[in-house]
């Protein structure tokens, strides 16, 4: 009778574990892994796609493509921990401070909300990066303010908080009129 008992709980909890499996591996969901952003220069848009988890298929975001806040963007990098993108565009002057980058919140379903825009030192910006922590923004100009035909580096201190930036001045380079430059060479 014990043999018999032990053999029908064995029996049991063999039955139990095939019921789970079998459900684990059919019951699936379609998950999003996350969301993939692209700019589109020639109209000005920001495109948003949803990345299907099991099969890295793309989807529009609901709204997408989203306008840019600035002419010309060039490139967009999302801040560590997925709140926040980050958009750098070339403007459409040819005088410092034409290009900038763009803050976007990006909300649920991964749709972007526009927050705030901010001008770079240079001429034409043309790159974005981030450190690590995602703490400080680089953005490379094409051209310095200075005349020179050089191109210089922005720098932005980034809030992670509330999304603002704070220009990060060259404490090394300092101005004619004694003030420290606005950039990195």
């Amino acid at each position: 009778r014990h043999m018999k008992f032990w053999t029908c709980v064995r029996v049991a909890l063999a039955l139990i574990g095939s019921v789970a499996l079998g459900l684990s591996i059919t019951c699936c969901g379609v998950y999003t892994s996350g969301y993939m952003y692209v700019t589109g220069a020639q109209y000005s848009q920001i495109g948003a796609y949803k990345i299907d988890h099991d099969f890295g298929y793309l989807t529009p975001v609901s709204g997408s493509p989203f306008a840019s806040a600035g002419a010309d963007p060039v490139q967009e990098v999302v801040i560590p921990g997925g709140r926040f993108l980050a958009v750098v565009y070339k403007g459409t002057g040819q005088t410092a401070g034409s290009g900038g980058v763009s803050i976007y919140t990006i909300g649920g379903a991964g749709v972007l909300y526009f927050q705030a825009s901010y001008s770079t030192s240079g001429i034409n910006p043309v790159s974005i990066a981030l450190n690590l922590s995602g703490t400080f923004l680089y953005v490379a100009d094409q051209y310095a303010p200075d005349g020179s035909g050089k191109g210089d580096i922005t720098v932005f201190q980034f809030n992670p908080d509330t999304g603002k930036l704070t220009l990060i001045t060259n404490a090394n380079t300092f101005n004619t009129n004694g003030s420290q430059l606005p950039y990195f060479e």
